[in-house]
């Protein structure tokens, strides 16, 4: 993290409209609708830094806040003094006593580094762009996992014996179609019913509800 701190530090106060695959965004409005297309282009992971936003301020990337995981990972280190939990759906969260940056990554094509409350710099392929990812790998192996007391047993209401059918052939890799044979009832009510289990699992992937489901105890 250090050698990304001194690198984004370094291209933060060079002149804008370098070739070296970084552009400035300057203003509240630029910079939330450059997040907005960065996360429209991940496929498989988003990688982020989170630290505080200063008291009475907006917040430029609220709509990330409330967009679904559409399957793809999504990880995130948090400053130990944020005072606004990060649980979300299918998002996976650890902390450190401290955060440098606000930061996010799409796969390993793009970044989005925060410069100040309403600047950031849009990082494409380059050298510093390999820096952070590899900084935040190894900031991730250092971090503490964040609890969720939503996957705690106690937290939840007991799962009926239905449910926790429907969720041992789900977790098997079966159908809609095989569930529905197998467990005498419509295909449109396997969906239904196994959207409500995601929901309340807050999985992204069936797989991943099946894991969740095991940690609580239901199957």
């Amino acid at each position: 993290m250090r050698r990304a701190n001194a690198l984004v530090a370094q291209f933060a106060e060079q002149p804008p409209g370098g070739d070296d695959g970084t552009r400035p965004l300057r203003g509240r409005q630029e910079v939330a609708a450059a997040t907005a297309r960065l996360l429209d282009s991940a496929t498989r992971e988003v990688r982020q830094y989170d630290v505080p936003i200063p008291v009475g301020r907006p917040e430029t990337g609220e709509g990330l806040r409330a967009r679904p995981s559409r399957g793809i990972r999504h990880r995130i280190v948090t400053d130990d003094s944020a005072t606004r939990p990060v649980h979300r759906w299918g998002v996976e969260q650890r902390s450190l006593p401290r955060v440098p940056f606000r930061m996010l990554i799409a796969d390993s094509h793009a970044a989005l580094v925060g410069r100040g409350p309403d600047e950031a710099l849009l990082i494409g392929p380059s050298l510093l762009l390999d820096v952070l990812v590899d900084g935040f790998e190894s900031t991730w192996g250092l971090a503490t996992p964040v609890d969720r007391p939503s996957l705690q047993p106690a937290a939840q209401p007991a799962v009926s014996e239905e449910d926790r059918r429907l969720l041992v052939v789900m977790a098997a890799g079966a159908t809609d179609q095989a569930i529905s044979r197998q467990l005498h009832i419509s295909v449109r009510t396997v969906q239904r019913r196994v959207r409500a289990l995601m929901d309340r699992l807050e999985a992204g992937t069936r797989f991943q509800a099946g894991m969740n489901a095991a940690k609580r105890g239901w199957i």
